[in-house]
């Protein structure tokens, strides 16, 4: 039951991705890459602990692969009609989202199998509603001075 929610919830993002799909005062995850590389972000890997599994997830229903090109702002989803991050993490008994960035070059050379095994991550962001509420729903990567606060790997740097 609890994975149908989960599912439901990630499909709720999807369609938030379209700004017809967003009512007034909705919320939506953007990221932006400012690297000099295309990237490829795993969105999933809910938990319902800040210090729970790390591991990178299996890419399937619950945790979705967006190829962001470099230099672009991707939108990848909002909450639209529903009442905003923080009831949905209530509602979900979750604190964190884990949010995984991979260079789009090792997504496609490798399996992703060795991708896991390897945890070939570029980045990942353990984020929480305040999080989210802090940096107005925008994500950036490489992360910038902003973000330094938020719990990621490898720990920000100047």
């Amino acid at each position: 039951m609890r994975k149908k929610i989960l599912k439901s919830v990630l499909c709720l993002l999807l369609l938030g991705s379209c700004d017809s799909c967003l009512e007034k005062g909705g919320e939506r995850l953007s990221l932006y890459n400012e690297s000099a590389q295309d990237i490829s972000v795993l969105l999933g890997g809910i938990q319902t602990k800040a210090d729970m599994d790390t591991l990178l997830p299996d890419i399937d229903t619950l945790n979705l692969l967006y190829k962001i090109p470099k230099g672009t702002l991707y939108n990848m989803g909002g909450v639209g009609k529903m009442a905003g991050w923080n009831k949905i993490f209530e509602y979900l008994g979750i604190d964190t989202m884990r949010i995984f960035i991979l260079a789009t070059d090792t997504v496609n050379m490798y399996d992703w199998n060795i991708i896991q095994k390897n945890y070939n991550i570029l980045q990942r962001y353990d984020v929480s509603v305040e999080d989210l509420r802090y940096l107005n729903d925008c994500l950036y990567y490489p992360p910038i001075s902003t973000m330094r606060d938020i719990r990621m790997w490898p720990p920000y740097s100047k």
